[in-house]
């Protein structure tokens, strides 16, 4: 008998989680993510049970550490070249679905803000740009560093050769992937985690 869990009315990964329980073809991940929380031990099972599958498979892994918000998480990375093939898929799909990336969300933005917002108040916060730095500001250097390129005659876009995508830059000239920026841009809830050296 599956015992219903609460759910709390502010859950802010509602949507999130209840796509990922659309999604997913596992009773395994679906009961994880029913309440909409994922623990640390669920979170580690989940992980136990992908390397086994993985193992059974002889697919290499191995464990690395990332930090989270002012969690410190561990993540799976395959070996190069396996994670494009059936095995690595089937044990995902089996055993830990959107839980990595729902867990890792969670503990990076707890509250589910916009990650533009909190990367602007954190180069504020620590001096790197001026008070009236915007997340929208962010947002608009991102995408002007994803996308810009040449316009071609007829005004559509000339591809951008690879390579050769300019840095996102925000409004007064500081450039987002400066070693001095990537913390916050990395983890703006606790940029001190990032390891810079």
């Amino acid at each position: 008998m599956t015992v219903k869990r609460r759910i709390a009315s502010s859950d802010p990964y509602k949507v999130q989680f209840e796509q990922a329980i659309a999604q997913s073809k596992s009773d395994f991940v679906k009961e994880i993510l029913s309440d909409h929380k994922i623990t640390a031990s669920e979170f580690g099972e989940a992980q136990d049970r992908f390397t086994s599958c993985l193992d059974d498979a002889g697919v290499q892994w191995e464990r690395t550490a990332a930090a989270a918000g002012f969690a410190t998480v561990s993540t799976i990375a395959i070996e190069s070249g396996a994670a494009d093939s059936d095995a690595p898929k089937k044990c995902a799909e089996a055993w830990t679905g959107m839980i990595e990336s729902l867990y890792m969300m969670a503990n990076q933005n707890p509250a589910n803000k916009d990650m533009n917002d909190l990367i602007a108040a954190c180069l504020t916060e620590h001096g790197l740009m001026s008070e009236d730095l915007t997340g929208k500001d962010v947002e608009e250097a991102f995408e002007a560093g994803s996308v810009r390129g040449e316009v071609g005659e007829d005004g559509t876009a000339v591809p951008v050769a690879p390579g050769a995508v300019p840095d996102p830059i925000l409004p007064d000239g500081t450039n987002l992937n400066s070693t001095e920026t990537y913390p916050c841009i990395t983890n703006p809830l606790n940029p001190a985690a990032v390891e810079t050296g």
